[in-house]
């Protein structure tokens, strides 16, 4: 069985986040983003407003995110006045972020002594900088200048935009990545991944913000993905 076709998220690492540390719910910190002007309507509110919405609703209005559209990418004065504020950014793929974020992705690639030819398809979509989210580490005060990029031109259709939309969010939420290829919080875009948490995702949300897992509602696991990942790590 081939291995699917993989595309790179934002390059950070964590640990995987295995349980709860209290049953009693405590609302995640709200997080206000301002929104880069040059989003299409569509994907302000097919794309960034669903995936909040999808947060909000999967953790029970613990993960409240709001987004206010009025920064003017191509204005100086615009990015300046908001260069304190957490920011949603559309990026391309000649953007200056994004270009970096390239080339470190295929340098790590290559140090880890993978072909070329693959390591020239790892491409970047979405990027959380710095990373850690709102709280890093947890329970230390709330982090400000937060910068969510949403490399658009890469988006095939408003699925990939929403699976990638829904990961940068859970790293605004301080979530790391996770393992299992059905998490939305696994590093790269696998086809058949559906739009929503799963249990591993908010338990890990659960863990980075101190909140009861109980008060959760995952999605089921995508089958077909479980499938494969079992045919493949035994070899099939």
């Amino acid at each position: 069985m081939r291995l699917p076709t993989l595309s790179t998220l934002a390059l950070y690492m964590g640990l995987l986040a295995t349980g709860c540390t209290t049953a009693v719910p405590v609302k995640a910190p709200d997080v206000l983003l301002h929104g880069d002007e040059s989003f299409t309507l569509t994907e302000r509110q097919e794309c960034v407003q669903w995936a909040a919405d999808k947060w909000y609703q999967q953790t029970q209005g613990l993960a409240d995110l709001q987004v206010v559209w009025d920064v003017d990418s191509g204005d100086v004065k615009s990015l300046k006045a908001h260069q304190s504020d957490n920011r949603l950014l559309k990026l391309s793929s000649t953007s200056p972020m994004t270009v970096e974020q390239d080339k470190e992705s295929y340098e790590d690639c290559m140090d880890g002594l993978h072909d070329d030819g693959a390591c020239k398809t790892i491409k970047l979509m979405g990027i959380t900088s710095p990373s850690g989210g709102i709280k890093s580490p947890v329970h230390t005060v709330l982090k400000q200048n937060l910068t969510v990029g949403l490399v658009t031109d890469r988006f095939t259709d408003i699925h990939v935009c929403r699976l990638v939309t829904l990961h940068e969010f859970g790293h605004v939420f301080g979530i790391p990545h996770q393992d299992h290829i059905t998490s939305i919080m696994f590093p790269s875009v696998v086809e058949g991944q559906s739009e929503c948490m799963k249990p591993e995702d908010l338990m890990a949300f659960c863990y980075a913000n101190d909140c009861g897992a109980v008060q959760m509602k995952p999605c089921k696991e995508d089958q077909v993905l479980l499938d494969w990942e079992k045919s493949f790590s035994e070899g099939g």
